[in-house]
């Protein structure tokens, strides 16, 4: 059984840049508008890169070993190379 790979379509990826930029825009604008000292603007700020940092590599961890089982599961279908009969023996 071969699955067909979807990629996503180009309005879903730019729907998600524009959405990352608008975030940060407005993340931004409302860490120089509160009426905190400086410090404390970088410490929110330091925070939120950490937690944005914790989903990124969370999410990619998680991607990875579903591909990874994936792989194990179904090594036709994630194109791998099969051997001729000669060489399975001597492998």
């Amino acid at each position: 059984m071969h699955s067909r790979i979807q990629k996503p379509s180009a309005a879903w990826v730019s729907f998600s840049c524009a959405s990352v930029v608008l975030s940060a825009g407005l993340l931004g604008y409302g860490l120089l508008s509160m009426p905190i000292d400086q410090w404390q603007r970088f410490f929110l700020l330091m925070g939120i890169a950490m937690f944005a940092q914790a989903i990124v590599v969370a999410t990619k961890t998680l991607r990875d070993n579903e591909e990874a089982e994936k792989l194990m599961r179904e090594p036709d279908d994630a194109g791998a190379v099969r051997l001729p009969r000669e060489l399975q023996g001597s492998v």
